[in-house]
């Protein structure tokens, strides 16, 4: 058992010196490894130094290219003895290849330089402007594609999930998104639901009470027997003025519609008096009327001088039926059925020639209100019992007859 002790430790003795000349082995060649790494340049260091040695090359080959070019010829002759000269620097010792026997060389070589740069840069400069001016001038224009969709036929019924599309479904779509409810949507087109609703009016109480109005109609009748027509135009057959439209714009009836001899006529009547077509309403006015609310002079726009031939001089109210006439309430009157009152020249003609113009309407044997102010107070009038002309206060109450024309 001594003897197997003994051979034990020899053995691991032996063991301990192998394995520690073993790690020292392997020491040693990392240490070389490293020194060799560290000591000899890599394949990548070498390519980043040439890249770095050409790029330097470059540089050095453009910034004497571009000083022949500026500076005078004596400049680079100098110069280029001088880098000559210069063996430690290895850029200049392999650009300088070029070798001139003289000054006058080198002013040659400087020479054809300048012209082969320029006449190439205005070739290049020349080849760019056209290929711009051909890009400008011939110009293509963007191209665009129609498309029609036609449908005639919507049996499909709505869909708010399915969509046509414009190159497939141009044809033969038959889906809708929504319809009203009173469209039908088929086969055969689209059409809209009818009704119909009886509405029968069996009183001409409504047309005929105070405060209700109507415009283009009248009615016949009363009761049950009651009916409502359209107002007759000028020319047409009449049995009441009511029947009838005045002729104007608006188509008013009533009071301003004229049956005369069974024919729907003008309530306007022309005659002997005034110029610019002037016609003459033919009847009063129901009421009478005051001149002007208070005693104001009469100024613009509602009066201007010169439109009276028997008083030139003097305010008249004006022709112009979209003035404000509110202050004066017998020329509105006459505005409200598109007339106006009569200046004293055009009344007094009036007078002298009223068997003509009451034909629809006989006048009073009292006073009639001229247009024209005598002053802040008073306002012209014409007494038709006599034919007598006066003026009075414009708040005072008299007969209106209205005409109609410049």
């Amino acid at each position: 058992m001594i003897q197997d002790l003994k051979r034990f430790r020899i053995k691991s003795g032996m063991t301990h010196r192998f394995h520690t000349l073993k790690l020292k082995l392997k020491l040693h060649k990392l240490q070389h490894n490293y020194q060799k790494l560290t000591e000899e340049p890599t394949e990548t260091s070498q390519i980043f130094s040439r890249i770095n040695y050409y790029f330097q090359y470059s540089i050095v080959i453009i910034k004497d290219y571009v000083s022949l070019l500026i500076h005078p010829t004596n400049y680079h002759f100098f110069r280029v003895q001088t880098c000559g000269a210069n063996p430690d620097d290895p850029i200049r010792k392999t650009k300088f290849k070029l070798t001139f026997s003289s000054y006058s060389a080198l002013k040659r070589f400087r020479r054809r330089l300048k012209i082969f740069t320029f006449s190439g840069a205005g070739v290049v400069s020349i080849a760019i402007i056209t290929v711009l001016a051909s890009q400008v001038m011939f110009l293509k224009h963007s191209l665009a594609a129609s498309y029609s969709f036609v449908q005639s036929d919507w049996s499909g019924g709505a869909s708010t999930t399915n969509f046509p599309n414009h190159t497939s479904n141009q044809t033969g779509w038959t889906q809708y998104y929504s319809a009203d409810p009173n469209v039908s949507a088929t086969a055969s087109g689209v059409t809209l639901s009818g009704s119909q609703t009886a509405w029968t009016q069996t009183s001409d109480t409504d047309f005929k009470t105070a405060g209700n109005t109507q415009t283009q109609t009248y009615v016949s009748g009363t009761g049950t027997g009651a009916s409502i027509s359209l107002l007759k135009p000028l020319g047409t057959a009449c049995t009441a003025d009511s029947q009838c439209s005045d002729g104007s714009a608006g188509g008013g009836g009533g009071t301003d519609g004229w049956c005369y001899n069974s024919i729907c006529t003008s309530p306007w009547i022309s005659g002997p008096c005034g110029t610019n077509n002037l016609t003459v309403n033919r009847k009063d006015l129901p009421t009478t009327y005051t001149w002007e609310t208070t005693q104001t002079t009469c100024t613009s726009p509602q009066c201007a001088t010169g439109l009276d031939t028997s008083y030139p001089s003097n305010n008249t109210l004006v022709s112009d039926n979209t003035v404000n006439f509110s202050s004066y309430p017998a020329r509105a009157a006459c505005q409200a059925i598109g007339g106006r009152l009569p200046t004293m020249a055009e009344l007094s003609c009036i007078y002298n020639n009223r068997s003509t113009y009451s034909v629809g309407g006989a006048f009073q044997y009292n006073s009639y209100w001229s247009a024209t102010e005598t002053n802040s107070s008073y306002a012209y009038y014409l007494y038709f019992s006599n034919g007598s002309t006066s003026n009075y206060n414009k708040t005072n109450y008299y007969y209106v007859r209205c005409v109609s024309g410049q």
